[in-house]
């Protein structure tokens, strides 16, 4: 019930899609580094040079998104968005930086 409560908060909304646009943004922009850059490498070793694994780690990276929405406090939910976007942001800028 408190899940729904706070996803009613059009901020909430918001800042949820914001998160899922940057993760989107990281995987185009990885898969156009490792596709068309010369000695492009993805820098998590986790998913390695594999682009399944990196496309797979992206889904899940969602899921457990909203799986943490889910699972917070209501008065948490703010927070665990703002840190989740300034993360994401972050590898967005960084993949950026790298790319052009």
């Amino acid at each position: 019930m408190m899940y729904a409560l706070a996803l009613a908060s059009s901020a909430v909304e918001e800042r949820r899609i914001a998160f899922h646009v940057l993760n989107a943004a990281d995987l185009a922009a990885t898969l156009h580094c490792l596709n068309r850059v010369q000695g492009c490498r993805e820098a998590n070793p986790i998913y390695g040079q594999d682009k399944k694994k990196i496309i797979i780690g992206k889904v899940l990276t969602s899921v457990l998104y909203e799986v943490g929405l889910k699972k917070i406090p209501q008065d948490q939910i703010p927070a665990y968005q703002y840190i989740s976007i300034g993360i994401m942001g972050g590898v967005v800028a960084w993949n950026l930086k790298i790319i052009f």
